[in-house]
């Protein structure tokens, strides 16, 4: 999972675009949607990044809704706004 955030140079006054590998994780189970969203929330915990989700870039599969859904369910149960459609 990568991160990508906007961050202020102090040095220069200016905004830049950083990106960095989050985590690396070998999945076990079935990659269902749900199971998807299990995951990476728990990844995100452990990042100390789930306040600060925004967006998601997706592959095409055919689960991506699904996880898009459970996520924003899990999320909203944390009160973490989330629009799984956004």
């Amino acid at each position: 999972m990568t991160a990508h955030w906007i961050a202020k140079m102090e040095e220069t006054n200016t905004l830049c675009l950083k990106g960095a590998l989050i985590t690396f994780h070998r999945l076990h189970k079935k990659h269902t949607g749900k199971s998807l969203a299990r995951t990476v929330l728990h990844l995100l915990d452990r990042a100390d990044a789930t306040l600060k989700v925004g967006h998601f870039t997706l592959d095409n599969v055919e689960n991506n809704v699904t996880f898009m859904e459970e996520l924003a369910q899990r999320l909203t149960a944390c009160d973490i706004p989330f629009d799984a459609k956004d």
